[in-house]
């Protein structure tokens, strides 16, 4: 470090006198616009004639001062360290199952850690100057977030769509230890410097956990580099020696069951069935079929949406569609046991078992109901669609 100003600078013009007289020396003040160079050869020039050096030792101490300079932040600070490159894997899982729905924020594995090493540099001072570890990402940031405990983590993105990677980082610094788990800035570094002048290590931890960060396309997330770390000493990031933290590669897969659609024949019924607003004819069972469910999830749900108008929502019976030809009626849904079916409500699937999972099936019935005060025969069909929800 170069130090530039307008500085007093004080000159010593001795007369020569043999050792062990005691030289007389006349100062001149001056002003001018000097480096830091010139300061330190003055003091270390005065210094040795106190000691009454000779000139060949003023000399030699004029040349370590500039040497001095070139390495520290400051005249009289100096900071040495040792360390080399080093590359650390963090082993993600070799395969994930998600369910489908999962909201975003949910965690997909388990927090992976790296050792706790306080010995990836060694730094000494001969006057108190911060050292200490700082991370910084890799990866792209997303938008999400995740929180665990009262950490809220920022979460970066991976190489497949709806899947990040939480990443939590602790530092153990020059002389002041290990200090608390913060979650990695979405740029920058982050981190923290301790002002010990001893000779101690420095060195940290990391964390990293899969989340969801929106609607997953199956894939592998692939094996990258996703964070470095460097040290911090002598005001500046040590690029030297980075630390490296690579993740292996994690298969995702999507968890759902195969729901094929579902025909369902009423047959034919005479109108003398009906016998007014409010009648209906008898009804007609069938089941939505839940194949190859797989385990491991937490929940299956449904949920039942009309495609024609509702003409009585609390009865749930829709209007027939654009090819009927029949009049004064509408298609009833009920339960497997004969209840009324809501429509638009989620339904938990209780037969489903995230033990077990298999191919299930979830019972229901339909039927012709009045909602006009006369009944005209015809081709009576309408349809619905049914959603699955898997987290």
């Amino acid at each position: 470090m170069q130090v530039m100003g307008s500085v007093n600078v004080v000159d010593e013009v001795c007369d020569a006198a043999p050792y062990p007289r005691r030289s007389v020396c006349r100062q001149r003040h001056t002003q001018a616009h000097r480096r830091g160079y010139i300061i330190l050869e003055s003091i270390s020039m005065r210094y040795l004639k106190r000691l009454h050096a000779s000139a060949r030792f003023w000399l030699a101490s004029l040349f370590a001062g500039i040497a001095l300079m070139t390495v520290s932040s400051g005249a009289s600070a100096l900071t040495t360290c040792t360390g080399a490159a080093r590359a650390v894997t963090v082993s993600m899982p070799a395969t994930i199952s998600v369910p489908r729905d999962a909201t975003v924020g949910t965690p997909l594995s388990a927090w992976v850690s790296t050792p706790a090493t306080t010995d990836w540099w060694t730094c000494s001072a001969n006057v108190q100057e911060f050292i200490g570890t700082y991370f910084a990402p890799l990866l792209a940031a997303s938008a999400a977030t995740f929180t665990d405990g009262s950490v809220v983590y920022n979460v970066f993105d991976t190489s497949v769509p709806g899947v990040g990677i939480a990443i939590g980082v602790r530092v153990y610094i020059n002389g002041c230890g290990w200090q608390p788990w913060n979650a990695l800035s979405l740029s920058g570094w982050t981190g923290s410097a301790c002002n010990s002048a001893l000779l101690y290590g420095n060195g940290g931890q990391l964390q990293a956990r899969l989340v969801k960060t929106g609607p997953i396309t199956a894939g592998t997330v692939g094996a990258t580099a996703f964070v470095k770390a460097q040290l911090y000493a002598n005001a500046t990031y040590n690029a030297t020696w980075p630390v490296t933290f690579s993740i292996t590669a994690t298969q995702v897969k999507v968890q759902s069951c195969v729901t094929p659609d579902v025909q369902v024949p009423l047959g034919q019924h005479k109108v003398s069935e009906m016998k007014g607003v409010g009648t209906f004819t008898s009804s007609t069972s069938f089941k939505i079929a839940l194949n190859s469910c797989p385990t491991g999830m937490t929940s299956v749900s449904y949920q039942i949406d009309a495609l024609t108008p509702i003409l009585n929502s609390s009865a749930s019976v829709v209007a027939l569609d654009s090819r009927s030809s029949a009049a004064g009626t509408g298609m009833q849904l009920l339960d497997g046991s004969g209840n009324v079916f809501p429509l638009g409500t989620p339904k938990v699937f209780s037969g489903y078992s995230s033990a077990t999972g298999g191919n299930l099936t979830i019972p229901f019935q339909a039927r012709y109901y009045q909602t006009g005060s006369t009944v005209t025969g015809g081709i009576a069909n309408t349809a619905m669609t049914f959603t699955m929800t898997y987290q």
